[in-house]
């Protein structure tokens, strides 16, 4: 491939840009041995202190490797097949402990598997030069993928678009609805709420309320068919909506309130369906002075491996971080399909 007339030579940056390329595209895989320098000289039209400063760049990149007495190969794991960035998108979103379970988990995946997960915050003082940063290593091709943790319009038209000339794009969360024509993995959040009442009934507790975060409704209507289901009572008052950020504490007063009801009234059973209002509303409990389990049994949502704090006895019950993640992978390496359904994770007993 010759990048320069006889008469000019290739500067290292054009054959670092054409290597990148054939390594990315697959026409070099991982582990080819490429050719000694001289012949890699007359390949590309450049001098030998040039090829090797374009050589040098790649090692330091992570495309290729050197092995004395053996060779230059192509990396086992190049950027462009490893490196995945991991973006969060609000403030509010990346405050969440679904985010936090999210993170907590990175580091090991990236040390469990042959993947590279890059944080990247884009709210804030970071929001320009992470952003930057994202664009300049698409446009490289040093990203395997992005996955956007509770995507929103402003983040995803900042970032690069999954074109044949970029790199596939996968949205994680609720939120991700709003863009159908991406893939994107979903926890099942109307699985959690059947687990949680399947949990309470077994424990025989028939008066179930619900704390929620507010704009969570979508799957109320398949939640109130299951209590009628198994006989238990269905009182508008005991659904609850807390709103988000500094309001999450809301969930300590309504807490308190539920417990402060008539005792022919009163839950026994109590699903918080939101981990950011585990803490508040295990504070509320706490001091309405009410036993637990013995006067209401709690059911939380969690996301493992990053559980709420908690001050009085729970069941939680709720996602694994690692599969979340580990799906959205998984999508990263299929063909991008927008007709493609979402792929969900399901709840789980948690520890």
């Amino acid at each position: 491939m010759r990048l320069s007339t006889d008469k000019e030579f290739a500067s290292s940056n054009a054959i670092v840009d054409a290597l990148r390329w054939q390594i990315a595209s697959g026409a070099l895989p991982p582990n080819t041995k490429l050719p000694i320098r001289q012949d890699m000289c007359r390949e590309y039209n450049a001098a030998l202190a040039t090829m090797q400063r374009a050589i040098d760049m790649l090692v330091t990149e992570g495309f290729i490797c050197c092995t004395p007495g053996k060779g230059t190969f192509v990396h086992p794991h190049p950027p462009s097949k490893a490196d995945v960035a991991l973006v969060f998108g609000s403030a509010i979103s990346s405050r969440s402990l679904f985010c936090e379970a999210i993170r907590s988990v990175a580091g090991a995946i990236s040390q469990d598997h042959s993947y590279r997960l890059r944080t990247f915050d884009l709210h804030g003082d970071q929001r320009e030069r992470h952003v930057e940063m994202l664009v300049t290593l698409a446009s490289a091709h040093r990203l395997a993928g992005i996955i956007v943790i509770s995507p929103s319009s402003d983040i995803l038209d900042a970032l690069p678009r999954p074109t044949a000339a970029s790199v596939p794009l996968v949205l994680v969360g609720r939120e991700g609805r709003n863009y159908p024509e991406y893939p994107r993995v979903e926890v099942d959040q109307p699985g959690f709420a059947a687990a949680a009442i399947d949990v309470l009934h077994r424990r025989g507790r028939r008066r179930i309320a619900h704390i929620l975060a507010d704009g969570i409704y979508g799957y109320l209507d398949d939640t109130t068919e299951k209590l009628r289901e198994l006989g238990c009572e269905n009182t508008p008052y005991l659904v609850q909506f807390v709103g988000e950020g500094r309001r999450w504490r809301g969930a300590e007063h309504i807490a308190h309130l539920l417990m402060r009801l008539p005792a022919n009234e009163r839950p026994n059973g109590l699903i918080i369906h939101d981990d950011n209002l585990v803490q508040w509303a295990s504070m509320g409990l706490r001091a309405s002075g009410m036993a637990i389990p013995g006067d209401v049994e709690v059911v939380v949502h969690a996301n493992h491996p990053y559980a709420a704090q908690c001050v009085v006895p729970v069941t939680r019950v709720g996602f694994d971080a690692h599969a979340v993640i580990e799906a959205a992978i998984s999508l990263l390496q299929s063909p991008q399909d927008p007709n493609r359904p979402p792929t969900k994770i399901a709840a789980q007993l948690l520890p």
